[in-house]
């Protein structure tokens, strides 16, 4: 199947949704055993595979605990290698938003301030960076360069583990 990003989306935001829906009740989060949840999830996740809908891993909490941790499909399809829980993806700047978010919350909880140099919490920073604010990161107004841009990210620096 050739699927666009948003039909892609709207399909991840079903299997999400499915996956949540266990807990959607306070009473459904206590009393729900984690084995019954996780034959539950698996089955959901299931029907998007066997549709050719989802590749990938998933894992779901409560607590702090596992209640399902499972790989699907391929991680490389030309070389016939399967997801596990243990992948790992090239995301990309998928996870820009739930870091804007964090940091917003830190800044809610007076843990952060927008203000703060980014030299304050990152060490190891080349000195030109330790400067910028957090502001400044999450409008993208620091100056800080994008690393897949230097001259020497093909040869180099993405082939650092």
């Amino acid at each position: 199947m050739n699927w666009n990003l948003k039909g892609w989306m709207a399909h991840a935001a079903l299997l999400l949704a499915g996956l949540s829906l266990p807990f959607a009740g306070a009473e459904a989060a206590e009393d729900l055993p984690a084995a019954g949840y996780a034959a539950r999830a698996e089955a959901l996740v299931q029907e998007y595979v066997r549709d050719e809908l989802f590749s990938g891993a998933v894992l779901v909490a409560r607590d702090g605990k596992p209640l399902f941790r499972q790989g699907f499909g391929a991680a490389n399809r030309e070389w016939g290698i399967a997801n596990t829980p243990d992948t790992r993806f090239r995301i990309g700047s998928v996870s820009k938003q739930f870091t804007a978010a964090a940091i917003m919350r830190l800044v809610d909880e007076r843990k952060l301030m927008l203000d703060d140099e980014v030299g304050k919490h990152v060490r190891d920073l080349p000195p030109a960076w330790r400067k910028a604010s957090l502001r400044q990161l999450l409008q993208h107004t620091s100056g800080i360069p994008r690393y897949t841009m230097l001259d020497d990210f093909d040869d180099r620096i993405g082939r650092i583990r």
